[in-house]
């Protein structure tokens, strides 16, 4: 029997520049086995399944979903990175629009396992000053630095997914890394 993995989005919107017209996918799953990785993406859905192992290298569990998008995506020009913890895409929706989608499935249907993901998530209005990234090493690099810092906080908890947790962090952040002051 499967069960449903963490899948967080978030997205980007633009009338004038398809690379910023972007939904943000991540499927969070460690220690895939790779060879056990079906993904199936289609303009108009997604499909996921895949194993994992445990720590000490036993079978882990097996982890599926299918979705179907709110509009169509442009498959050619999206883009995919694994990882040992993840998954990620980076969709470019078809329709070239200054509006948000509503949600990202077909069906208004709540799914307990599709989440925001508020580490990449921008209000509609304020994400003219907000850069995409275009590349992952860029992302990555990025990614890793977020991760460095984490890490040095020592908190038993992945990243904030949750506007109270990451309100009670950035405080935090800004204070460590901001230059001692001179006195």
């Amino acid at each position: 029997m499967s069960i449903h993995p963490e899948v967080l989005w978030a997205q980007r919107s633009s009338t004038s520049e398809p690379e910023k017209n972007i939904i943000y996918l991540t499927v969070n799953v460690p220690d895939i086995v790779q060879d056990s990785l079906e993904c199936n993406l289609t303009s108009k859905s997604i499909s996921f399944k895949a194993k994992n192992v445990n720590p000490d290298k036993s079978d882990g569990r097996t982890y599926a979903f299918d979705l179907d998008f709110f509009s169509e995506i442009d498959t050619e020009h999206s883009v995919k990175k694994f990882t040992s913890r993840s998954l990620s895409f980076v969709l470019r929706k078809k329709e070239l629009k200054e509006e948000y989608w509503p949600r990202l499935t077909k069906e208004k249907v709540r799914n307990a396992f599709l989440k925001t993901d508020f580490s990449k998530w921008v209000d509609e209005d304020e994400q003219e000053g907000v850069e995409v990234c275009q590349e992952w090493e860029a992302w990555e690099e990025c990614h890793q630095a977020w991760m460095v810092v984490w890490e040095a906080l020592v908190l038993p908890a992945p990243p904030p997914t949750t506007t109270t947790t990451l309100m009670m962090t950035v405080p935090l952040l800004s204070r460590m890394l901001s230059p001692p002051s001179r006195t």
